[in-house]
């Protein structure tokens, strides 16, 4: 139940609009009311112009980039901890195959 002093803030932060029309609950934290993110206008701009170009708007570019983001840091924890499982079962690559692997890489 949530009472007047919570109606008030409720109405402030969301504008008129419902936590649902703004964060479907069905793909975010059901404990996320919502968030507010402030940028310089030189930033605001910049996004702007990048998601004009990309066909959105800078809101949903926002939205698309933070998923990634937290798609590839995800990725990334999960590659260092089966590296640390690896090393752990003493699986390790020699520094020189490693060295040659890198100037494949940069070679190729």
């Amino acid at each position: 139940m949530v009472n007047s002093e919570g109606r008030r803030l409720r109405q402030l932060c969301w504008r008129g609009r419902t936590p649902e029309s703004v964060l479907p609950l069905s793909r975010f934290s059901r404990t996320l009311k919502g968030m507010e993110v402030h940028f310089s206008p030189d930033v605001e701009t910049q996004l702007e112009r990048v998601a004009s170009a990309n066909g959105k708007d800078a809101e949903q570019l926002v939205k698309d980039t933070v998923v990634r983001m937290l798609e590839n840091q995800a990725r990334f924890i999960a590659g260092v901890q089966r590296g640390i499982e690896q090393a752990d079962r003493g699986e390790f690559v020699d520094h020189r195959d490693v060295v040659g692997r890198i100037d494949r890489l940069f070679h190729s």
